[in-house]
């Protein structure tokens, strides 16, 4: 394997599905409503009238191992199984890490800002934690799916595009290599040109730390990053 492109992709599975001790229970329905059938059961036709063939059912892709553990979450039983599954799914395990780090392999992930199924932060983790020199996060405004799926229809999108670059770069040798390994596009101007800079800290902000201030007699506490409070 020479370079791999992850689109939505996710860095640990089990943060996507118990994220600080709690069922990401939407975002997990979602999941289990893509993967569970396929073909969707199509809908009956209006034309001809009269009686129609009943639909033909979909075909479950899920193993009964995963059905197990999918039905576990549901019941909210079993999460040490849960973690346990999800980590042998989960790159950003050192075992996974030691295989991914290995100087001839580039690795591009992209995430979304919106997204509602696969935790973004372990996917940004997941990105700081790989030491290749051929690497590239883009994170990008919008939703699970929102831009290759466009993509994979036809139309133009920049992380299909940008995934037939790098695709290009590392298995054709065409095309130049770039010097920033982050790219990202920011709320005020999603349709903006993307960001780039060198690594994930040269994006982010020092962080700031906000305390609630002693309510008024007949006003509520203000929140500022300066004077004392209760964090």
């Amino acid at each position: 394997m020479k370079a791999v492109v992850a689109m939505s992709a996710w860095g640990d599975l089990s943060t996507s599905l118990y994220e600080n001790e709690t069922r990401r229970i939407k975002a997990f329905h979602a999941l289990r409503g893509f993967l569970q059938t396929w073909p969707s059961p199509p809908s009956p036709p209006s034309f001809p009238p009269g009686p129609q063939p009943d639909p033909v059912p979909g075909v479950s892709r899920l193993n009964p191992e995963t059905e197990q553990v999918f039905q576990n979450i549901v019941d909210n039983v079993d999460i040490a199984g849960l973690r346990a599954f999800a980590n042998k799914r989960s790159p950003i395990q050192a075992e996974f890490l030691d295989e991914l780090n290995r100087p001839n392999l580039a690795i591009r992930l992209c995430a979304y800002w919106h997204e509602t199924i696969f935790s973004n932060n372990s996917v940004v983790e997941l990105c700081t934690k790989l030491s290749i020199t051929s690497k590239k996060l883009i994170g990008r405004v919008g939703d699970h799916g929102n831009a290759e799926g466009i993509g994979l229809a036809g139309e133009h999108s920049r992380p299909t595009a940008a995934a037939m670059n790098w695709s290009d770069l590392h298995l054709r040798g065409e095309g130049a290599a770039e010097t920033e390994s982050v790219v990202v596009e920011t709320m005020p101007y999603p349709y903006a040109d993307a960001h780039r800079f060198r690594t994930w800290d040269e994006f982010t902000d020092a962080p700031v730390r906000f305390t609630l201030h002693e309510p008024g007699p007949r006003s509520d506490g203000s929140l500022g990053n300066q004077g004392t409070g209760s964090p």
